[in-house]
């Protein structure tokens, strides 16, 4: 009996499309990538043409706190809509190379939700691939007081002068064709 709650509980976590699951993932950019450096900012541009601006602080060799805020004007049929994104996530180093961690985001002034919370657990695994690029892989859950979902991420990127980095990643929704790509520029002290 308890094995059947269990399945049926983490397939409705799978089963859900919303527009709101939508907006969620829109918003969401998991890509920390930890780095020796102590502070770094990051700007990632999607193909669902959105711009993230994160900012990252390393206070020691296994915490990483960083932040994410996007800045949203829409103009669509004639109504104008100006939300504001933003989120921060701790991040703790487990093993050598894999990280855990917890994030708090929200969108305020929308006209469809005026206030949209949610939290963000995940777990990252970042190595080398032939000493030439840098790979981080994960899975994170996001959950809402009405909705929860499952998204992979993949990231590569590479080093191409002392503190500048370039890269590309992807996110998809475990349960619907949701997915997004985007650039990523990294700057750190």
């Amino acid at each position: 009996m308890i094995k059947k709650l269990i399945l049926i509980f983490f397939l409705s976590l799978l089963i859900s499309n919303s527009t709101q699951e939508k907006d969620i993932f829109n918003h969401s950019f998991k890509n920390i990538n930890l780095s020796s450096s102590i502070f770094s900012f990051k700007i990632l541009k999607s193909n669902n043409k959105f711009t993230n601006y994160n900012i990252s602080w390393s206070p020691t060799s296994n915490l990483y706190i960083n932040t994410n805020f996007i800045n949203e004007f829409n103009n669509n049929s004639g109504s104008s809509d100006n939300k504001l994104y933003y989120g921060i996530n701790i991040s703790l180093l487990l093993f050598k190379n894999m990280y855990s961690g917890i994030g708090i985001n929200t969108i305020k002034f929308d006209n469809s939700y005026n206030k949209l919370k949610w939290i963000d657990y995940f777990f990252d695994y970042k190595f080398r691939i032939n000493s030439l690029f840098n790979l981080n892989i994960g899975l994170s859950y996001l959950s809402t007081v009405e909705h929860s979902f499952f998204k992979t991420n993949f990231y590569i990127h590479k080093q191409i002068y002392n503190n500048i980095n370039i890269g590309i990643g992807s996110e998809s929704v475990i349960s619907s064709s949701s997915n997004k790509i985007y650039l990523a520029i990294n700057y750190s002290l």
